[in-house]
C-alpha cells in the first residue's frame, strides 16, 4: 500500500482497538484481521468483552471514525451487552504500483 493516509489511519485505529479493549471492554480476548479485498484495506476487530446497550462513542472511536474518513474510508462498529465489541474498518487502496 503506497497510501501513508490510509496506512496511519489503519495503524492508529488498530492501536485504538487494542487500548480500548484493554481499558474498556473487560475482554479476555481481542481478534484483528487486516485483509486486502475490491480495491480496500479492511480492518476487521472483535472482542469478547462485555460490551454495550447502547454505543457512546468517545473521543477513541470519533478519532477513528475522522481518521478514516480524511483518508476515504468508512468505521462500522457493533456491539451489545455479553456480546463484546466488534468493529470494521476500511480505506480505499489508493497509489497502489
Amino acid at each position: 500500500m503506497r497510501d501513508p493516509a490510509g496506512a496511519l489511519a489503519v495503524l492508529r485505529c488498530a492501536q485504538e482497538i487494542v487500548t480500548n479493549a484493554a481499558r474498556h471492554a473487560a475482554a479476555q480476548n481481542l481478534w484483528l484481521t487486516l485483509t486486502q479485498q475490491e480495491g480496500s484495506l479492511m480492518l476487521s476487530a472483535r472482542d469478547d468483552g462485555r460490551g454495550a446497550q447502547e454505543l457512546r462513542p468517545g473521543n477513541g472511536l470519533r478519532g477513528m471514525r475522522e481518521r478514516l474518513e480524511s483518508a476515504g474510508g468508512t468505521l462500522l462498529v457493533k456491539t451489545a451487552p455479553g456480546q463484546g465489541f466488534s468493529l470494521c474498518a476500511t480505506v480505499p487502496l489508493r497509489g497502489r504500483a
